[in-house]
């Protein structure tokens, strides 16, 4: 594989497959090339040539965007896993530059997180000869990425604590996290569930919560929520292709203790404090705590 080590270093391995035995001269049909990407922004554009010696039909480019290694999936993620590119009959020799729109978000930064992504193409199409293939490395880093962190949000005293993941026999790496991060009890902010997976997607993921409040009198000895917090027992994600994320809900700041006691006169709390927890049933996913207490 060759690389190419720059503002963004992207390496291409180009795979295209060749009939036995059949040189240019003797090959009378189409035969499409995909050539090296270029990334400007968020939109990656392939230069499709037709090397046969005769015309093609319209035929589609499919671009495909997978993270391989995210520092901060935020900043910098696949914004769809794909999309397709219908490209025109093209005479011998002649060439179609194919553009797919807002396949990565990546934000430019004083201090960029570091990145690898892999960008494939693939041109179908009947009568072309091949199922023509290639495939790139577009990162801004080199060698082996660094371990991940351990995930943490915090927003003032309030804590958002990730426990070690459970060891599930199979399933996509999932991962947990608030929008906006810095998430606080005084403002509504939404819970949202990543596919951090490189290849994987998330089909019927079921995330699920407890919930948990703490005594006034008795801190140390949380107690189950006595009523059900106008947030569902559990969830049910349909889809989440790997490298994307969904919005699951939006939690409100009055469902914490102490919100509703205001002002001289009220009658005095019993609970300080409100614990959740998040769990993935069928992924690969450290549980997710959202914590108030003191």
């Amino acid at each position: 594989m060759r690389r190419i080590v720059g503002a963004a270093a992207v390496a291409c391995a180009l795979s295209v497959s060749l009939f036995a035995d059949i040189t240019p001269q003797k090959l009378i049909q189409p035969h499409l090339v995909v050539g090296q990407p270029a990334v400007v922004g968020p939109n990656v554009t392939w230069v499709v040539r037709n090397t046969g010696n005769s015309g093609s039909a319209g035929t589609q480019l499919k671009g495909t965007c997978t993270a391989v290694y995210t520092e901060d999936p935020v900043r910098a993620y696949c914004s769809r896993p794909w999309a397709t590119v219908a490209v025109p009959p093209l005479a011998s020799g002649d060439s179609f530059t194919a553009t797919v729109t807002d396949l990565l978000h990546i934000e430019k930064k004083t201090y960029p997180p570091r990145w690898r992504f892999s960008l494939g193409a693939t041109v179908t199409g009947t009568g072309i000869n091949t199922r023509n293939e290639a495939n790139f490395i577009f990162e801004n880093f080199q060698g082996p990425p660094p371990p991940p962190p351990p995930a943490t949000a915090t927003a003032g005293s309030n804590s958002a604590q990730v426990s070690p993941p459970p060891q599930f026999p199979s399933g996509p790496k999932m991962q947990f996290a608030t929008d906006p991060v810095q998430w606080s009890v005084s403002a509504p902010f939404w819970l949202v569930l990543k596919n951090v997976d490189p290849a994987v997607d998330a089909n019927n993921v079921v995330v699920t919560y407890k919930c948990e409040l703490q005594p006034v009198d008795q801190p140390a000895k949380p107690v189950p929520c006595a009523a059900a917090l106008p947030i569902p027992a559990t969830w049910t994600v349909a889809a989440i292709p790997h490298g994307s994320f969904k919005a699951l809900y939006q939690i409100s700041n009055s469902i914490w203790p102490g919100s509703q006691w205001t002002g001289p006169g009220s009658p005095p709390p019993k609970y300080q404090g409100l614990r959740l927890t998040f769990h993935v049933t069928n992924g690969i996913a450290p549980d997710f705590v959202l914590s108030s207490f003191k």
